[in-house]
């Protein structure tokens, strides 16, 4: 994971000034990231298979590069 460019301190006084409204809005953006996360994840596995089955039916038609 990356590291943080805030102080623990810095991060605790930035969350203290969030009001009800604002943490809300922060859960529901991090579950709208991790909803994206999973489908790019689906797709990019679906990317992968459809690939493979492609390159066993045409071999050589599919560049990797």
């Amino acid at each position: 994971m990356k590291k943080s460019k805030l102080t623990e301190t810095q991060i605790i006084a930035m969350l203290n000034g969030m009001n009800i409204a604002e943490i809300k809005k922060l859960k529901s953006l991090a579950k709208e990231n991790n909803r994206l996360k999973q489908m790019y994840a689906d797709i990019s596995l679906e990317h992968k298979i459809l690939k493979e089955v492609l390159e066993k039916k045409f071999p050589g038609l599919i560049d990797d590069k």
